[in-house]
């Protein structure tokens, strides 16, 4: 009962001099109301049992707290058939969570699942309240974190690689704006939305549910040898085309009799494919490095796919009807437009010791027959010492010398034994020999990376 109610009852009791106490107080004709349970609980100590992945991401709680502000402290998963509804629906994207490479557990989803099988939250009385209460901050909470997770990565790039390599423009989800989607829509087509739409990474979602199939039933069958070639026979072989079969590489009925199984050439046609996804050799050949790949446990397989869906949630959500895909551990890149690829080249990419930074950015203009200005670590580190050994070089390489004012500097004139790269700068004219052939291909960053 509120304040004001239970005064007017004490003045129509006693009198007057209850209204001179109630004012005395400072009571008289307040009205107030007490917190929420919600929050109270969000005032509280309290924290979620999948805290322990929120305590590293703060934003993700206060996200929390920013829904529910905006709910008026109301549940949202507890207390009426579509709230229950609604969170049917969420357990149940947490529980397949691991059909995008993430966690169940981290999210707490089967105790939500318990929980709501066990007890009806749905009509809420005063034995189930304080339970409700607790479980739907809980929920959310675990929404949020999966929203994140889905939308830019469980692992951040720069826990990958160190923070200079790193630089891949990200926006934040507005977490009452992802409550307002749901409550617009549905909580399964709101999280969908957050999932990447590129073909590459649905190709790779339709791997996991298969990887993850595959691993209930016991994991792919192991060929125990590590050498086949087209016109073998016997039990290795049968072995090899049932793994391609388990694998979606071969469509065949296998022999009855495993040693009438042939490597024909269906089998090394499924093998260069196997082959041409590993970036090996086509030769056909069951060998070594193939044998490494077809034997790889089925867990191994699962956290390839997880990591690789992973590094996928770090890119731009549009990448355009066209784009250059540069693959930097394949050293190759690909042109693809209209969602397949239109051609493919050979690239060279920074080393281990000079890697190359990961970035997305805007192809913006093209320059022909560009000049090279040199980095000063190569000038220091190789083009000094050439030159301090033969100036003649300098023109043999087409190369240009400037003091830091801009002004040419004859090669033969240089004291080479006593210059240094912050003395001079050196570029390579346009021609044929020139280092960045004959096209350069801008996207302007703040690592002066190209394409040539």
């Amino acid at each position: 009962m509120k304040r004001y109610s239970v005064a007017l009852i004490l003045i129509l009791a006693t009198g007057l001099g209850s209204v001179a106490l109630a004012e005395a107080n400072g009571e008289a004709g307040t009205e107030t109301t007490p917190p929420s349970p919600v929050e109270q609980l969000l005032q509280s100590d309290f924290r979620p049992g999948n805290f322990r992945l929120l305590d590293e991401r703060r934003a993700v709680w206060n996200g929390v707290k920013a829904i529910y502000k905006a709910n008026d402290m109301q549940p949202l998963w507890t207390g009426s058939r579509a709230a229950k509804q609604r969170a049917r629906q969420l357990i149940s994207k947490l529980l397949t969570s691991s059909q995008h490479g993430l966690i169940p557990r981290e999210y707490d989803a089967q105790r939500f699942a318990d929980a709501f099988r066990k007890r009806n939250f749905a009509r809420l009385t005063p034995d189930t309240a304080r339970d409700a209460t607790s479980l739907d901050v809980s929920l959310t909470s675990a929404m949020l974190a999966y929203a994140h997770d889905i939308w830019d990565g469980r692992v951040e790039p720069a826990d990958v690689r160190s923070e200079h390599e790193v630089y891949l423009k990200r926006d934040t989800i507005d977490p009452v704006k992802l409550w307002k989607s749901i409550e617009e829509d549905d909580v399964a087509s709101a999280l969908t939305s957050l999932e990447p739409q590129h073909e590459h990474y649905k190709a790779l979602t339709r791997l996991m549910k298969e990887a993850l199939a595959r691993k209930d039933k016991g994991g792919f069958t192991k060929v125990t040898t590590d050498y086949l070639k087209r016109g073998d026979r016997g039990e290795a072989v049968y072995a090899l085309i049932k793994r391609l079969c388990e694998g979606g590489y071969l469509y065949v009925d296998l022999p009855k009799n495993s040693e009438d199984a042939v490597f024909d050439r269906g089998v090394e046609a499924a093998l260069q494919r196997v082959q041409r996804e590993s970036a090996l050799k086509e030769d056909g050949i069951y060998g070594p490095a193939t044998a490494a790949i077809l034997n790889q446990s089925i867990e191994k397989r699962i956290e390839r796919l997880a990591i690789n869906m992973d590094r996928w949630r770090w890119l731009p959500r549009d990448m355009g009807e066209q784009y250059l895909w540069v693959n930097i551990p394949d050293y190759r890149l690909r042109v693809f437009g209209d969602g397949e690829e239109q051609w493919s080249t050979r690239i060279i990419a920074g080393t281990s010791v000079h890697r190359t930074p990961v970035f997305a950015d805007k192809l913006e203009y093209i320059v022909f027959s560009p000049s090279w200005h040199v980095p000063k670590s190569i000038i220091g580190n190789e083009l000094i010492p050439m030159f301090r050994n033969d100036p003649k070089r300098v023109n043999e390489k087409n190369m240009e010398i400037t003091d830091v004012d801009g002004e040419v500097l004859d090669p033969m004139a240089i004291d080479w034994s006593e210059i240094s790269a912050a003395d001079i700068n050196v570029r390579q004219k346009p021609g044929p020999s020139n280092a960045l052939g004959r096209v350069k291909f801008i996207f302007p960053n703040r690592y002066a990376i190209y394409l040539h």
